[in-house]
């Protein structure tokens, strides 16, 4: 198991490299880019926004979560979810 040290080292570069790269590639300006870390407080979600990311999980991730999340970011990311959804036969999610 990691020390909350060395997460928050790793966060502290997740954050720095996602800053950066949109900052100098044009196209990376408007990718969904999602946090998935061990924190699940109000302040790390908040730092994944501050950040640039478009959202935030708590690992582990529901996979059913996951999905719904991706809906919200990715064009057309609806209709994947729902047809994973259905392909699972989870109705909750479709």
């Amino acid at each position: 198991m990691r020390s909350s040290a060395t997460s928050g080292s790793l966060a502290k570069t997740a954050n720095a490299f996602l800053r950066r790269v949109r900052a100098k590639v044009d196209s990376a300006r408007t990718l969904p880019s999602l946090a998935l870390s061990r924190s699940r407080g109000p302040r790390d979600k908040q730092r994944a926004r501050e950040a640039g990311f478009n959202g935030h999980l708590a690992k582990p991730v529901d996979p059913t979560a996951l999905l719904r999340k991706l809906a919200e970011l990715v064009p057309h990311g609806a209709q994947l979810a729902g047809d994973v959804a259905v392909a699972r036969g989870d109705a909750r999610t479709a």
